[in-house]
């Protein structure tokens, strides 16, 4: 009868600290080896919903264009444009501002950058709002309820890019973003190209 009180103790306390280990928060996750899984920076999650070449042929991507600089419009040979819709969460009770410095690189290193788009494009990422709203206001989602970029069928926010043939061949092509709160962290996910 005495051994079973020291062996009913022993067994409580490993499952005390069993259990004691779950629900905890798992660490945060900075790299997304591919689109859908979401990244953590800061107290936002980020996803890929979707990334892919655009055609100008088609009035869907003609769209997606809107507000492209004068400058910019013309594609260079060997250029295409490439958009990569993103999506937004915050599951805290305070808003935080949503990420604004996006960059694609391939594997040799090549490093591309974001076309700045217009006011007028209503499905671009830098026309959401500038802070991503807490989990009680509107879900605590970007792009947010209503909006053209989240009633679309790809229900995510366009970063629009020039890519090169030859980066598109340099796979993966890897999609950084930093945390507008501390530039230290920086956020990867591969692009299903």
């Amino acid at each position: 009868m005495r051994t079973r009180r020291p062996l009913a103790l022993l067994a409580a306390v490993v499952t005390a600290l069993a259990l004691s280990g779950c629900g905890t928060k798992e660490d945060n996750v900075l790299t997304g080896e591919s689109e859908g899984i979401y990244v953590d920076i800061g107290e936002v999650k980020y996803q890929v919903q979707m990334s892919r070449i655009l055609n100008v042929a088609s009035p869907e991507d003609r769209a997606y264009l809107q507000g492209v600089r004068a400058i910019e419009q013309d594609l260079e040979e060997g250029q295409v444009w490439f958009g990569v819709w993103m999506r937004a969460e915050n599951e805290s009770d305070e808003p935080h501002p949503r990420v604004e410095e996006f960059e694609i690189r391939d594997t040799l290193g090549e490093v591309f950058e974001p076309v700045e788009l217009g006011e007028e494009n209503d499905f671009a990422w830098v026309n959401q709002p500038e802070l991503v709203p807490p989990q009680r206001i509107a879900n605590g989602v970007i792009p947010v309820a209503d909006s053209p970029a989240a009633e679309s069928t790809i229900q995510g926010a366009l970063v629009l890019f020039k890519l090169t043939y030859e980066g598109l061949e340099n796979r993966p092509l890897e999609l950084e973003f930093r945390d507008p709160e501390d530039p230290s962290v920086i956020g990867k996910i591969n692009l299903d190209v």
